[in-house]
């Protein structure tokens, strides 16, 4: 069995299976593919609406072990800070409808953007707007 982190390793162990038959494979991305920002596409930051603002940016599958949920409780706080801030959500999942929700219901909901899933050789645009 592999799993990616030792919080899982555990899990496993707990649930009967001897860790010495667990391989842990951490996530990991192509360094050279990801190598850091490149050229900003300016027409994607337009058409995400994120030109000219700071964005904290998610990339993954929704699940509430991610803390999503606390991220868009502390946006009405920072947006006071940083009142250009923005959160691009790119992925999905099951908290998917709960995370607009709590945008909506937090008044934030123009400054979060869910972007839903994107083709992996998309990614690097995304990470560069």
């Amino acid at each position: 069995m592999t799993t990616i982190s030792q919080g899982l390793w555990e899990d496993m162990t707990v649930r009967g299976i001897p860790g010495d038959k667990i391989t842990i494979i951490p996530n990991a991305v192509d360094h050279h593919t990801f190598a850091g920002p490149g050229a900003p596409d300016s027409a994607l930051g337009a058409r995400l609406r994120l030109t000219g603002k700071t964005v904290l940016a998610f990339f993954g599958s929704f699940y509430f072990y991610e803390g999503l949920h606390l991220l868009l409780h502390a946006l009405p706080l920072l947006r006071k800070q940083k009142a250009d801030l923005a959160v691009l959500l790119v992925g999905g999942g099951p908290e998917e409808s709960n995370l607009r929700s709590m945008a909506r219901d937090f008044g934030v909901g123009e400054n979060v953007l869910f972007a839903g899933r994107v083709a992996h050789e998309e990614m690097q645009r995304y990470y560069d707007s």
